[in-house]
């Protein structure tokens, strides 16, 4: 979602929070919510899985993302090599310039490390948000703002 246009105008408003909390799990644009569940659930659809795999998934799906976006700094020592800490996750929503383009791998930083976005070092960032760019205020114009042209 960050390096194809389309999505990222929907995926910003999730990353236009200026405080990371518990909170910015929940921050989405609608059609961000219904692209991920498609993503997330059509292969495996696809690939015949019965769609009551989706009720065992569902509690890890729902709630991973919550404690990811905690303001804790918990990082699992080892084990956050294969699975995302919060203090790992804080730096995808960094707006400190090193860590633009970092962390994309959600729950699994492992394809972090082997692709060469990963980006963890041990202080919390300087601040979160956008980097280059202000979100509007409100949750209507949020919803908008994915469709406006930047003039």
């Amino acid at each position: 979602m960050h390096e194809i246009p389309l999505l990222w105008r929907l995926h910003k408003v999730h990353h236009s929070s200026e405080r990371l909390d518990w909170l910015a799990a929940a921050r989405f644009h609608p059609l961000e919510s219904v692209w991920n569940k498609l993503i997330t659930l059509l292969p495996l659809f696809l690939l015949g899985f019965s769609p009551r795999i989706t009720v065992f998934f569902w509690p890890l799906i729902a709630i991973y993302p919550i404690f990811l976006h905690s303001n804790v700094r918990w990082t699992y020592g080892w084990l956050g090599y294969l699975v995302a800490s919060p203090a790992f996750h804080r730096w995808h929503h960094a707006a400190d310039r090193e860590a633009l383009n970092k962390n994309y791998g959600g729950p699994l930083p492992f394809f972090d490390f082997l692709f060469g976005t990963a980006h963890f070092p041990r202080r919390k960032p300087a601040s979160y948000g956008l980097a280059n760019e202000d979100a509007p205020a409100g949750f209507f114009r949020q919803l908008i703002w994915p469709f406006q042209n930047r003039a």
